[in-house]
C-alpha cells in the first residue's frame, strides 16, 4: 500500500512540474474554486504530501497560514472523495459512526517525523464536544518534511452535519514552535 501511494504522489508531482514548465509566465489565474497551492518536488526530491483531487474537494479542505516554516491542510473525507479516486489509499473506518480528517503537512526545513498527530490533533464542534482521534495515524505518506495520513473521530450523537448553524473546528497543537493551528469548516458538512 505504502508503495502505491509513494508512486501516486510521485505522479502526482511530475505531472504537477509538467504542468508548471508548460504555464511558464502564468498567463491564467486558477478559476474560482480551484487550488492554488502548487505541486512540485523539491530539493529533498520527496514530493509534497498532497490533499485529494475531485469534486467538491477544494470546498471541504482548509490550510494553515504556514506558521513555522511548516503549512498544514486537512481535508474532511466523504465517500464520494472516496469513491472519486479509486487509486487513492483508503482509511479504515466505519462511516456512519465516524468521521475522517486527511492531513498534510509540508515544509523545507523541519522533521514533521517526530510529531504524533493523534496526541497533538483534537476535533471540536460547535455544541462544546472536543474529540480526540480514535486509534492512531493512519500513514498515507512518512517524509520528514512532507507528510500525510487520516485522523479519525467519533461522530457525537448529537452532532447534525447537516446543521444550518454551526462549525467543526479540528485543532493541531505544537508544530513547529506553534501553539495551536485551527482549521474551521462550517455546517452544513455532507454526510457519509
Amino acid at each position: 500500500m505504502k508503495n502505491i501511494a509513494i508512486f501516486i504522489s510521485l505522479l502526482v508531482a511530475l505531472l504537477g512540474g509538467a504542468w508548471a514548465v508548460l504555464n511558464i509566465g502564468g498567463q491564467e489565474s486558477p478559476k474560482s474554486g480551484e487550488s492554488q497551492l502548487p505541486v512540485e518536488t523539491p530539493a529533498d526530491g520527496m514530493p509534497e504530501a498532497t490533499t485529494p483531487e475531485g469534486e467538491g474537494v477544494d470546498q471541504l479542505t482548509r490550510s494553515d497560514q504556514g506558521g513555522g516554516a511548516v503549512n498544514i491542510s486537512a481535508t474532511y473525507i466523504t465517500q464520494k472523495i472516496l469513491e472519486q479516486d479509486p487509486s487513492m489509499q483508503k482509511p479504515e473506518y466505519d462511516p456512519l459512526k465516524e468521521m475522517v480528517f486527511l492531513i498534510a503537512m509540508n515544509t523545507h526545513s523541519v522533521d514533521l517525523l517526530g510529531y504524533n498527530m493523534a496526541k497533538l490533533t483534537i476535533l471540536k464542534d460547535s455544541k462544546g464536544n472536543e474529540l480526540k482521534p480514535v486509534g492512531d495515524w493512519q500513514s498515507v505518506s512518512e517524509g520528514g518534511h512532507h507528510r500525510s495520513g487520516y485522523l479519525i473521530f467519533s461522530r457525537p450523537d448529537s452532532l447534525e452535519l447537516s446543521d444550518q448553524a454551526g462549525s467543526l473546528e479540528l485543532l493541531v497543537k505544537n508544530i513547529s514552535e506553534v501553539p495551536e493551528r485551527s482549521l474551521i469548516w462550517k455546517l452544513p458538512l455532507p454526510e457519509n
